[in-house]
């Protein structure tokens, strides 16, 4: 314990140093954020808030995983590096998606296609890898039971689907000032504690390591949130947001986790579910809104709800799921 204690003081001070030191670099390259018209009006008050700050807590987490996630030196670095590499993918297509929009000046930078196409790309390799590696346990955990589904070479889609999916919540739910930092670090907190539990209980060291570089990860985005949080200094873009839903989906893959998902994941399965409602919605009513405005934090932001309070009541209901997922599946 005093180790993971260690770990997670050295990722939170190295990434809330990391942040400080970016802040002016941004500022003076210009790296601010374009906000959509199409969004609530008051966020145009945001408009010029440096982003692509998800740089910072991504080199500060894989940095204090990659030095403190080979603890357990008498197994592999298969499963820990697996998520670092998941991580980093995704984390680059976010990062070409923002500097599209900081050179073009324009809010959306990657089409839809275009970012779409090497998600699933990378999703697909990724599946592909935990299919055929030794190391990684490829059926699904069942909760309360010890017993695994094995689902066999179906694995691949439907990993493929869950990855590309979970990136892509963790991306709509980055929409108001802390809201994904805060709720990705609690999911990825417990993701800690879920894989060094189960490591201890089953002398998986590899799963153990694994744990450790989400204690990492969760611990410099939790920094992050100095910075973050409302009101905002600095915006984590989609190169943060991309590179957290990787980091998500990596570790669901090699602990055998997705069916917990839906429940450590909530708010962002809310987000993206409220947003695919609206859109069937207004198409099958000829354009009325079920919703204020998609996905559902907006929606109660609209409300009158002021973003401190979405910001808290997200944190309390992930917490829950997380809780949730836990009594269920350990």
């Amino acid at each position: 314990m005093k180790y993971c204690a260690v770990v997670f003081l050295c990722s939170l001070l190295l990434s809330l140093a990391a942040g400080y030191v970016a802040l002016p670099i941004l500022k003076k390259l210009h790296v601010s954020q374009t906000i959509n018209e199409l969004g609530p009006q008051t966020h145009m008050g945001k408009q010029g808030i440096p982003t692509m700050g998800g740089i910072s807590f991504l080199c500060a987490g894989l940095l204090c995983g990659l030095a403190f996630g080979f603890r357990y030196k008498n197994t592999n670095g298969q499963l820990m590096l697996y998520c670092a590499a998941c991580t980093l993918c995704f984390a680059l297509i976010g990062f070409l998606d923002d500097y599209l929009k900081v050179v073009k000046g324009r809010s959306v930078g990657l089409t839809v296609k275009q970012k779409f196409a090497p998600q699933i790309l990378f999703a697909l390799v990724f599946s592909l890898i935990a299919y055929s590696s030794k190391s990684i346990n490829t059926a699904f955990a069942m909760p309360f039971t010890d017993t695994h589904l094995d689902i066999g070479v179906f694995f691949i889609p439907v990993m493929t689907f869950i990855m590309v999916a979970v990136d892509n919540s963790a991306n709509i739910l980055d929409g108001l000032d802390g809201l994904l930092s805060g709720n990705g670090s609690i999911a990825l907190f417990f993701y800690a504690i879920y894989m060094y539990y189960e490591g201890s209980k089953t002398g998986n060291g590899s799963l153990m390591n694994t744990g450790i570089f989400c204690l990492c990860m969760s611990a410099a985005l939790f920094a992050f949130l100095k910075l973050n949080a409302h009101p905002a200094r600095v915006f984590m873009g989609d190169v943060g947001s991309l590179g957290i839903g990787g980091a998500l989906a990596g570790a669901a893959a090699v602990s055998g986790t997705s069916l917990m998902l839906p429940f450590m994941l909530v708010t962002m399965l809310i987000s993206s579910l409220s947003d695919i409602l609206q859109v069937l919605y207004m198409r099958r009513h000829k354009g009325r809104k079920l919703l204020r405005m998609s996905p559902l934090h907006h929606h109660l932001e609209l409300g009158g709800m002021p973003e401190n309070h979405v910001f808290t009541l997200y944190n309390i209901i992930t917490l829950v799921g997380c809780a949730a997922a836990f009594i269920l599946f350990a």
